[in-house]
């Protein structure tokens, strides 16, 4: 940001449209759909989903931990795991040391996911044209917005995203965040409902590595792909 210029903060949130053209791209099951198929469903940051390995992830307890040294913040969390991702989570972490990155790179998935700039542009080829400049981030904006505008207390959702201010910033060492995990779960319970309802049963496009159609790429070719 240059020196004196303030910068406006982001608002944008996906549409339903927006939202089922995303689902129906990262049906492929490949990292980078799976990853985000994460971001919709926890509102993590992008590099806390990155992250995550094989300890993080507790299928009887159906929660995954944010490690201190990957949040923002430098606290740990821990999160609802959603029934929607159990069985991919499930599956990605099967024979992977504790250490072992559930999205990694690399022969022992010894590295975080890093391919973010490319995998998102050819991701954002299969967007609809029309379609507005969105990031990542925006994905848990529009998580957070879809909740608080389903009714969910402030303080669950910044519980969940793991904010230290606002709501929580008031009554930081009354309450612990833990307080909140199981109204966390029925909030992304019916967000995942919403995805859910959203999402066709057979995806148009499957993966984001699938090139569009020759008409699709002529009607982009002016669009450009938002900054990373």
């Amino acid at each position: 940001m240059r020196r004196g210029v303030r910068e406006t903060p982001r608002d944008r949130s996906l549409t339903d449209e927006e939202l089922k053209a995303l689902l129906n791209a990262i049906g492929d099951g490949s990292a980078y759909s799976d990853l985000m198929r994460v971001l919709l469903h926890t509102a993590m940051r992008r590099n806390e989903a990155a992250s995550l390995q094989a300890r993080d992830l507790d299928f009887d307890k159906r929660t995954i931990t944010v490690r201190a040294e990957v949040s923002k913040t430098r606290q740990a969390r821990a999160i609802p795991m959603d029934e929607a991702l159990v069985d991919m989570l499930r599956q990605r972490a099967r024979g992977l040391k504790r250490d072992g990155f559930v999205f990694g790179e690399g022969s022992g998935f010894e590295r975080p996911f890093s391919g973010f700039s490319k995998a998102f542009a050819r991701l954002w080829t299969t967007m609809p044209a029309e379609t507005a400049r969105w990031t990542l981030h925006d994905l848990r904006r529009t998580t957070a917005t879809r909740l608080h505008q389903s009714g969910v207390d402030a303080l669950v959702i910044e519980d969940l995203l793991g904010h230290l201010t606002g709501v929580r910033g008031g009554i930081a060492g009354v309450y612990n965040a833990a307080t909140t995990l199981d109204r966390q779960r029925r909030a992304l319970a019916g967000w995942s409902a919403t995805l859910a309802a959203l999402e066709t049963p057979e995806p148009i496009l499957t993966g984001v590595a699938r090139a569009s159609s020759p008409a699709a790429r002529e009607a982009r070719r002016h669009v450009h792909p938002p900054v990373r």
